[in-house]
């Protein structure tokens, strides 16, 4: 059947975004990310957080990707710090978004009448917390999707207390004319959407959209920005040089509480924060221990006389209008402790009325150029001592590696968000934390770490230097990445999945365990990835590939369900047997 226009428009933007990020993918691969981006536009994710996310594969039960999303800004997986814990996050209020978003995408041109039934039944069990985790494996739902709908499950329990705002979308999308979705889809639509009522808590928004040709061509077309108002009491200072402008000027503290919160609520966009390198302090530091004492008490100081005021990273700012300045996504890269302490006091009501009335001192700059943006960034976060693997960012070994793998066609943000709105393709973009899970894998020989606790490592200097190392040579890092894309490659084809669906926590595994095989490693100890690194063919065979594979379920234990899977795979004791198990395989070499 040909095409009709709107059809032909969104294939033509389908087959330029498959050319430039997923060239090495399928059709169907390349589809469903092309839909996924489109959904979760206006969310604050990179590229990883969404891929970790993405569910597709065998006993997929017809969920293809399966994003969970705290407070618009956080990624929920099994990987979530702290998940295991029914303690409510530190940082989330009160009524904070919790968004879950379902993608079922089909690369054809026709909708699948039968897929919105399978992905009913799936939910329906995967909803029903009297359904196991086993229960659900033995459906069967494969492993990606077990551990999402258990990340569900406990960040309900974590944020109970909490009351979010919580959404619940499902997404079916092809690029089909919307106009022939026919009575039985639409009863099969209905049907689900009462399922997901059922299921879920009775505040829940539930959306269940069939999304066509006419649907994917509007969401190309929508803006994803992301906009804030801020307004002055009077006209502020203005400086303008080449292309960039900055703007200081004095903003009142309910004015700005304004600009910090969504929609005239009481809660923070945690958007105006990511790339602010530093986390809140907490309120008993003596610095905002000093910031809550002014605010409670009036005197003849003005506040603003007394703080190191707000800086503001934007991409534009509009001309004003009753001094109001509409500022395309803007960032607050220096002020978290301030911002954090005036949202927290006028919470608690210890703000007093005068000092609601007085001003903060606010510095705008509208920034493309990345360098600049950098040293503005790096420049207004070194007041206060709190770690962040961010604060690295701009170490001079980094901004090595940037450049190195640059040279090598991969996009290495050092900082979040580097690359947005950037003609760079999608599946060669990697963050810090990317690159450190796969040089722990392939350099440290510790998939177990790579898979659990790579944060915990980076955390500390020492653990920081033997990953990120001024002496390791530059391609140690170039083809730790090159070795991860092959295995991700190898992870998507029938024999792996014919060996384990648990692509999640079996890809550290098989890097690290590739080196050992592939480099006949037979004293593991002895070990150096830096010497050896040009010795390893970072294009894995995949028959090599696979070997190392079922070597690594010959020695995985069979648990009851993917919660025991998992604390099996962030052992050390997993990985010794593993490694023994393939360095006897060298001894055995002739």
């Amino acid at each position: 059947m040909a095409l009709n226009a709107t059809q032909e428009i969104v294939e033509h933007q389908f087959d330029d975004y498959h050319k430039k990020n997923y060239p090495k993918l399928d059709r169907g691969a390349a589809f469903l990310r092309f839909g996924v981006q489109l959904a979760l536009k206006n969310f604050k994710l990179d590229q990883g957080e969404i891929e970790k996310s993405i569910v597709d594969g065998k006993y997929d039960g017809g969920i293809d990707s399966f994003h969970i999303v705290l407070n618009r800004t956080e990624s929920i997986t099994p990987d979530t710090p702290g998940l295991s814990t029914n303690k409510p996050p530190g940082s989330m209020q009160d009524g904070a978004p919790l968004d879950v978003v379902v993608v079922q995408s089909k690369s054809g041109t026709s909708w699948d009448h039968d897929a919105i039934w399978k992905l009913n039944e799936s939910l329906k069990k995967i909803l029903r917390s009297s359904v196991s985790l086993k229960q659900l494996s033995e459906i069967p739902l494969n492993e990606a999707v077990v551990g999402q709908a258990n990340s569900l499950r406990r960040i309900e329990k974590k944020t109970v207390l909490r009351n979010p705002r919580r959404t619940f979308t499902v997404m079916l999308m092809a690029n089909a004319p919307e106009g022939s979705i026919h009575k039985h889809l639409e009863n099969s639509r209905d049907a689900l959407k009462e399922t997901l009522k059922e299921g879920l808590p009775y505040d829940t928004e539930v959306v269940v959209e069939l999304v066509g040709a006419e649907g994917i061509d509007q969401m190309i077309r929508q803006e994803p920005e992301f906009d804030g108002l801020l307004t002055f009491t009077k006209a502020p200072i203005r400086e303008t040089r080449g292309t960039s402008r900055a703007f200081l000027g004095l903003v009142e503290i309910d004015e700005y509480l304004k600009f910090l919160r969504r929609d005239d609520s009481n809660i923070l966009q945690d958007e105006l924060f990511t790339v602010n390198v530093r986390d809140f302090a907490g309120p008993n530091t003596p610095v905002n221990r000093a910031i809550r004492t002014t605010l409670s008490e009036d005197s003849s100081t003005a506040f603003w006389w007394m703080n190191n005021g707000i800086t503001v990273l934007a991409d534009e700012a509009s001309e004003p209008m009753n001094e109001s300045w509409l500022l395309k996504n803007p960032q607050i890269v220096n002020g978290l402790q301030t911002s954090q302490v005036i949202h927290e006091a006028d919470l608690e009501n210890l703000m007093t009325e005068d000092r609601r009335k007085e001003t903060l001192l606010v510095r705008i700059v509208t920034e493309k150029d990345s360098s600049i943006r950098e040293s503005i960034i790096t420049g207004t976060n070194n007041q206060t001592n709190v770690r962040s693997l961010q604060l690295y960012a701009n170490d001079e070994v980094q901004h090595r590696i940037e450049a190195y793998l640059l040279s090598k066609g991969w996009y290495y943000e050092r900082r979040k968000w580097q690359y947005r709105n950037k003609s760079v393709p999608a599946s060669r973009i990697r963050g810090m934390n990317e690159l450190a899970q796969a040089v722990i894998a392939v350099h440290l020989l510790r998939p177990d770490t790579a898979r659990a606790r790579p944060g915990t490592l980076l955390g500390t200097d020492a653990g920081y230097k033997s990953v990120f190392s001024e002496d390791a040579p530059d391609r140690l890092y170039s083809k730790s990445l090159d070795l991860m894309a092959s295995i991700e490659d190898y992870l998507r084809t029938a024999e792996a999945e014919s060996i384990s669906t648990d692509n999640t926590n079996d890809r550290f595994y098989l890097a690290s365990g590739y080196v050992v095989l592939s480099l006949g490693i037979k004293d593991l100890a002895s070990f150096s990835a830096w010497k050896s690194i040009g010795n390893l063919r970072a294009d894995a065979p995949k028959k090599e590939l696979a070997v190392v594979h079922k070597t690594l379920y010959s020695v995985v234990k069979k648990t009851r369900d993917s919660k025991s899977k998992d604390s099996q795979f962030k052992t050390s004791d997993l990985r010794n047997k593993f490694l023994a198990k393939l360095v006897n395989v060298n001894k055995k070499k002739p």
